[in-house]
């Protein structure tokens, strides 16, 4: 993913790349580290960080740990240990004598934690590969993928009543005077037809053509959608509150789908953008799945990018094995589009 990327409007990616040449003294053949290089038991780096962000800062480490090398990526502000606030993607790996990145690892932040840690490879492996220089000395590589708020144009905000989207969530709560009754796993939806229609072309259609759907006495059973997804949907349906980011996270593959089939723009540009902003193999899958083939979204080219740096982890999950037994087909454009992009 040398040229990965996060879509998410509102925000710019940032690029921090680094270097390390280190003797690391508890590798046989290798010369002493510098004196300045040790904090406590640990090898940490000078600081580096980007032009665009000099403030945020980090530090690589090494430590031996049970035979094994760790090694941690460390985020300062200023110079001061805190915690990653926003989404970071950390990439490591090793040069070899012949200057090729080997030992590749790649780890997205974790909330709380000022750090990203890997367990990179044993003392062993080490020794037998082919990454200690001629003066004894490895090279590790670390690229840091950071999230930068853009600044905000006042004159493009667009107000929204807090009010009315509470007062309707509570009429779908309460239920009063609803219409419409939608039948899912065993549970019961009560809605209002007028509200689902106009925030909806395709409830508006299930509405005006009730015989050619699954509408029966105002009535209608959905199969193909987890009950706790369509309770989301409908709530974002009436309040026009986002999904917490939480709660997306959980029900992103069900969000999409659901966004999708209802015609919710609002919602699919959420999931959307969820996917591209947390981008992992999964979320990259769903992205693929629910692409437009024939006219990609901006995004698909992140999209693509980070596909073409982690093929292997993207065809590794759930979704993309059950798509290829259910469905090759699909599979085979979903293919022939992201060789259109990479």
């Amino acid at each position: 993913m040398e040229q990965f990327n996060w879509y998410c409007h509102g925000f710019k990616i940032i690029r921090v790349n680094f270097q390390w040449n280190i003797q690391v003294s508890f590798i046989p053949g290798s010369g002493p580290a510098p004196t300045d290089s040790w904090e406590g038991k640990y090898l940490k780096s000078p600081f580096f960080s980007s032009k665009e962000t000099p403030g945020c800062q980090w530090k690589l480490t090494l430590i031996e740990e049970n035979r094994r090398v760790i090694v941690g990526a460390d985020y300062y502000k200023n110079q001061t240990r805190v915690n990653i606030d926003d989404p970071v993607l950390v990439k490591i790996s090793l040069l070899n004598t012949s200057r090729e990145k080997i030992y590749k690892h790649v780890l997205p932040s974790q909330k709380h934690l000022n750090y990203v840690k890997f367990d990179f490879i044993s003392i062993e492996n080490l020794i037998k590969s082919n990454c200690q220089q001629s003066d004894g000395s490895f090279t590790f590589c670390c690229k840091i993928f950071c999230q930068v708020k853009k600044e905000s144009d006042p004159s493009q905000a667009v107000p929204r009543s807090r009010a009315l989207g509470a007062d309707l969530e509570g009429l779908l709560e309460g239920g009063q005077y609803s219409d419409v009754n939608f039948e899912i796993g065993g549970r019961q939806f009560p809605a209002h037809k007028n509200i689902l229609a106009s925030r909806s072309r395709a409830f508006a259609t299930v509405f005006q053509f009730p015989f050619q759907q699954q509408l029966i006495s105002d009535r209608v059973v959905v199969e193909d959608i987890e009950p706790d997804v369509f309770d989301e949907v409908l709530r974002f349906i009436y309040s026009g509150r986002l999904i917490p980011t939480e709660t997306m996270r959980k029900m992103t593959g069900g969000l999409y789908a659901a966004a999708e089939k209802y015609q919710l723009d609002e919602l699919k540009s959420q999931c959307e953008s969820h996917c591209v902003r947390h981008m992992s193999p999964e979320n990259c899958f769903e992205l693929l799945l629910h692409a437009d083939l024939l006219n990609p979204a901006e995004h698909m080219m992140e999209t693509a990018r980070f596909f073409r740096r982690f093929s292997s982890e993207v065809m590794a999950t759930d979704g993309w094995k059950k798509l290829k037994q259910e469905n090759p087909i699909l599979l085979c454009n979903i293919q022939e589009m992201l060789f259109r992009h990479i």
